[in-house]
């Protein structure tokens, strides 16, 4: 008895996708993009907030440090302009600079190199994207003990707000005694909540 084999005709069926299956497909890949787009734009804006925060904050302690490094008043400034020494400062600036201050100058100090030194500048990395930095004042002087030697109403804020409504926004604070931190002007300060204000 011979054994003959069939070769069934060549069949579309187990080959890609339907045109249907497509369609479908393309179209619930474009409703999770609708869903998933304003809470990525929503996380990019808090990123933003928090760079700038921090960049603040870095800034800050880089003039802390100086100050009792040098053992000199150190200033940290906002500007709105390139941070270089002596520039313009400004409540809502979006740039920053520390350089040490001129304000006790000794008379072995002009011949000191490191006599009101430009230490270091740069940008609020996310003020120029649709965040904004608003501080009670535009200096800060620390000593060479690491506190603060301006007068006036401690701590010192700086809010950093995003565009939208719905931003997480942060606020760096500064007290008298030189303690820097970030919070959430959203939140009370508390045992269980310890990043609020």
């Amino acid at each position: 008895m011979r054994l003959v084999m069939r070769s069934t005709p060549f069949s579309f069926a187990g080959r890609g996708f339907s045109l249907i299956e497509l369609m479908i497909t393309i179209a619930v890949a474009s409703i999770l993009m609708l869903v998933a787009v304003p809470s990525f734009s929503s996380w990019v804006q808090n990123a933003r907030i928090r760079s700038t925060a921090e960049a603040l904050q870095n800034g800050i302690r880089l003039a802390k440090t100086e100050a009792v490094r040098r053992s000199r008043l150190v200033d940290f400034r906002l500007t709105s302009v390139t941070p270089v020494k002596d520039a313009a400062t400004s409540k809502s600036g979006s740039n920053w600079y520390v350089q040490q201050n001129d304000t006790f100058q000794l008379a072995t100090d002009a011949s000191d190199k490191n006599y009101n030194l430009f230490v270091q500048g740069s940008s609020l990395s996310g003020a120029n994207a649709n965040v904004t930095v608003a501080g009670d004042v535009d200096t800060l002087t620390f000593t060479s003990l690491g506190r603060l030697n301006n007068t006036g109403a401690s701590p010192y804020k700086f809010d950093i707000t995003g565009a939208s409504s719905a931003s997480r926004n942060l606020r760096v604070i500064v007290t008298q005694s030189g303690q820097i931190r970030m919070c959430d002007p959203q939140l009370t300060l508390s045992s269980t909540t310890p990043t609020g204000c």
